[in-house]
């Protein structure tokens, strides 16, 4: 305990220092800001971007946004892809060491590759600590027990160098010191299981005899699915917490099972209650064997808001936190209060801009800094971060709600218009085009534009492709659907995850009315000036849309996640 309570002490001054930091920031958002940015441009002046780009002659914001365009991924590829073959020079300064790319998914079949820098992961963990002190002050008694965090492996993949690639939590959590470890319910290993069912038991097995009181796990689908299991496997589980171990129809490395056997030991005292309260309630759930749960930390906004509901049904009335809109590029809120999912900008670790709805479809849109935005209005976030990324457009739509003394509040609404995400895969509409093209061109059919994709909200969630009727015949449905799940799957990694965890369901074809479908209005509508300058919607992400069809005829994939 001597050490535990040691560690505790510590964090929590590092906590307490970044947050007073932090509400300094917000009292002097200008001045700030800056220095952000040029702390970032001069570390990085040598690189051949930051030579291209004229960094060493920038000493101001203006400069700044005179000399580097707004952009996506595609304008920075062919420099990440040089330090991809070890080559930190052509983004970084002399020295930067990059530590790992984080995975996500992108516009086209290959995910985006994005560099961690050591000075980015530095920001993260500073970026966690203020977040973790703000809830600190309003749930002490979370901070009491043990933290689950569950995140994904930060090694994926490798480089030709051995530079691992994956998630940027699953990094941070191998890399924390061993007393910090000590609070977490999970060792990292745990991420190295790879079956989807095996790692949520076994995270189940090792996580039901503690004393949780803080769980923090991006995606609420995570713990609804965990919830699930949970009571699926409730007889299972209980077993093996009585004779220890993990049951061999678990697909866990031996290896594995022989590092985490202290931790499998029987807990028969546990196993006892667990079965009674099984026997009792005729289910199990988080609210039973987590009693000492105190606060969730997930997100909240967009759609995964939906899941809130379910929350409330299997860990009871616990509070819940939003954890910030946090992507691979870096964070960009830290949420203070458990009502909504609004926060103040991460203002100490990345440079801000914002481009104005209406400016969205421009190449260069003007943006505006985080002063000069409005309470109401909304807004595309674009970055600067110490992960390479220069005013980037990373397409996350926000309104402004608030201001925390001069710093905005923003709350996360949705991805950019073509894009649908219900469980974090953000599916787009080139993914769908590209994908339902070679599905054609296999089953030999004409490259026709009938098929429209949208989300549906179900237990699981799913993605329905809508066919009007007669535009093909029912003899290719079945091969229509299968294709399209393995095309989606094959090109959007996130989307495979999903489906291969059980957090999306198999997508569905439904054939609707071809004159509902003619006349149906898309997201796109508002900026047609006649019906000649109509375009075929593919992927509609508003999760109501299917809603005004009825379905003449409704199948399901059968086949699984490739």
């Amino acid at each position: 305990m001597f050490w535990r309570d040691l560690a505790s002490a510590l964090v929590l001054w590092r906590a307490h220092t970044y947050f007073g930091r932090f509400l300094a920031g917000a009292r002097d958002l200008q001045r700030v800001q800056e220095k952000v940015l040029l702390t970032k441009v001069r570390r990085n002046a040598q690189s051949d971007f930051g030579r291209r780009h004229h960094f060493p002659g920038i000493d101001s914001v203006e400069e700044f946004r005179r000399r580097v365009p707004v952009s996506r991924y595609e304008y920075l590829e062919p420099y990440i892809n040089r330090v991809w073959q070890g080559e930190t020079t052509a983004l970084f300064g002399p020295g930067e060491e990059v530590e790992m790319f984080a995975l996500t998914s992108g516009t086209t079949d290959t995910p985006k590759r994005i560099p961690v820098t050591r000075s980015f992961l530095e920001e993260y963990r500073r970026g966690w600590l203020i977040w973790g002190w703000g809830a600190y002050r309003s749930h002490r008694l979370a901070f009491a027990g043990d933290l689950l965090n569950v995140v994904s492996r930060p090694d994926e993949q490798r480089t030709s160098l051995g530079v691992p690639c994956g998630a940027v939590s699953g990094l941070m959590s191998q890399m924390q010191p061993w007393v910090v470890r000590g609070f977490y319910a999970l060792p990292s290993l745990v991420n190295c299981v790879e079956e989807a069912e095996s790692k949520y038991y076994l995270i189940l097995r090792l996580t039901m005899p503690r004393s949780v009181t803080l769980c923090c796990t991006p995606n609420p689908s995570t713990l609804v699915r965990l919830s699930e299991m949970g009571n699926q496997c409730a007889r299972e589980l209980i077993q093996d917490i009585e004779r220890g171990g993990v049951s061999p129809r678990r697909a866990i490395p031996d290896g594995l099972r022989e590092q985490l056997a202290r931790r499998l030991r029987p807990r028969r005292r546990v196993a006892r209650r667990l079965a009674e309260l099984l026997e009792r309630n005729g289910r199990l759930l988080p609210r039973d064997y987590w009693p000492n749960l105190e606060l969730l930390g997930i997100w909240k906004g967009g759609t995964v808001s939906l899941y809130l509901s379910q929350l409330v049904e299997a860990f009871g009335p616990v509070a819940t936190r939003d954890i910030g809109l946090i992507a691979s590029e870096g964070r960009m809120s830290i949420p203070l209060s458990d009502e909504g999912s609004a926060g103040p900008l991460d203002l100490l670790h990345q440079f801000f801009e914002f481009i104005p709805e209406e400016e969205a479809d421009r190449e260069q849109p003007e943006t505006l800094l985080p002063h000069e935005v409005e309470i109401g209005r909304r807004y595309y976030v674009v970055l600067t971060t110490s992960g390479g990324c220069y005013r980037y457009n990373i397409m996350d739509q926000v309104e402004v709600v608030d201001r925390y003394h001069e710093a905005p509040v923003i709350e996360f609404l949705n991805k950019g218009e073509h894009v649908s995400s219900l469980t974090g895969e953000k599916l787009t509409e080139n993914q769908v085009v590209r994908a339902l093209r070679r599905v054609k061109e296999a089953l030999g059919l004409p490259p026709t534009e009938e098929v429209t994709v949208t989300p549906v909200w179900d237990d699981p969630p799913y993605y329905a492709a809508l066919l009007p009727e007669g535009s093909l015949g029912a003899e290719c449905w079945p091969a229509l659907l299968v294709g399209l799940e393995r095309e989606l799957c094959a090109s959007n990694m996130e989307y495979a995850q999903k489906r291969k965890s059980g957090r999306l369901g198999p997508p569905r074809l439904r054939v609707v009315s071809a004159t509902e479908a003619a006349s149906a209005p898309s997201q796109r509508d508002g900026r047609l000036r006649s019906a000649e300058q109509r375009k075929h919607v593919f992927l509609v992400a508003d999760i109501d849309y299917h809603k005004r069809f009825a379905a003449l005829h409704e199948i399901t994939c059968v086949a699984g996640s490739q």
